[in-house]
């Protein structure tokens, strides 16, 4: 055979070895901010001992969806009983603002954020405590280290899994995960009858559509943001 259909086998063999390595999660860290496109989705599973289904049931098999492009971050929650997306301006350096629309029915309400209302909207999270441990799982072939937030000096906690293989999204848009130094893949919140958990899904830094972080206008009334009212 000729050398030329040599080289061709030696350089079709070192293509797919480097491809292979770089799909190998946690040899690197990812960043997650810039110019990247990034997606994740999680599923969201509710356990109650509640006897007769209640609002919380409704969330059970519901999914939030993170999308990120440059300059804006679109955080989707889709449940049976309302739809809400929240848009995020220029999440770093500095926020701009944030746009919160919600669906319910025939009942669309959109809410203007700025910066400062954003904060009082996340307010609960301002002083969270951080407890690491050793404990780890896989999720999407991804090493995760386990830490447990105490949130209103212990009085809510949330069991979170991370991955440092990915760096996390600036600290406005997941204030929660602020304090943790990687992407959660899955979290869990105590609640007075049970517990709900986020479990991602997918991940993908696939290019998205500029259509997506367009935020809908036609149909939504313009309501007032109250503080806490979420």
């Amino acid at each position: 055979m000729p050398k030329q259909f040599y080289k061709m086998i030696l350089l079709f063999q070192l293509l797919f070895t480097v491809s292979c390595l770089l799909a190998q999660p946690g040899t690197a860290q990812i960043h997650v901010s810039g110019d990247k496109d990034f997606s994740l989705v999680y599923d969201i599973h509710v356990n109650t001992n509640n006897k007769n289904p209640g609002i919380e049931e409704t969330y059970n098999g519901s999914t939030k969806t993170i999308l990120h492009q440059k300059g804006i971050t679109r955080i989707r929650m889709v449940s049976l009983m309302r739809i809400q997306n929240i848009y995020i301006y220029d999440a770093e350096p500095e926020l701009k603002k944030v746009i919160i629309t919600k669906e319910s029915g025939k009942n669309l309400y959109k809410y203007v954020l700025t910066a400062s209302d954003w904060k009082l909207y996340n307010a609960r999270y301002d002083n969270i405590g951080y407890a690491y441990f050793k404990d780890t799982i896989n999720i999407l072939g991804f090493t995760c280290k386990k830490a447990i937030l105490n949130i209103n000096n212990g009085k809510q906690q949330i069991t979170a899994y991370y991955t440092e293989s990915i760096k996390s999204f600036p600290k406005s848009i997941e204030p929660m995960f602020a304090g943790l130094p990687g992407l959660v893949l899955r979290y869990e919140l105590k609640t007075k009858n049970g517990s709900i958990r986020y479990t991602a899904n997918k991940i993908s830094f696939e290019q998205l559509d500029n259509a997506i972080f367009t935020e809908p206008v036609k149909g939504f009334m313009l309501k007032q943001y109250k503080p806490h009212a979420r």
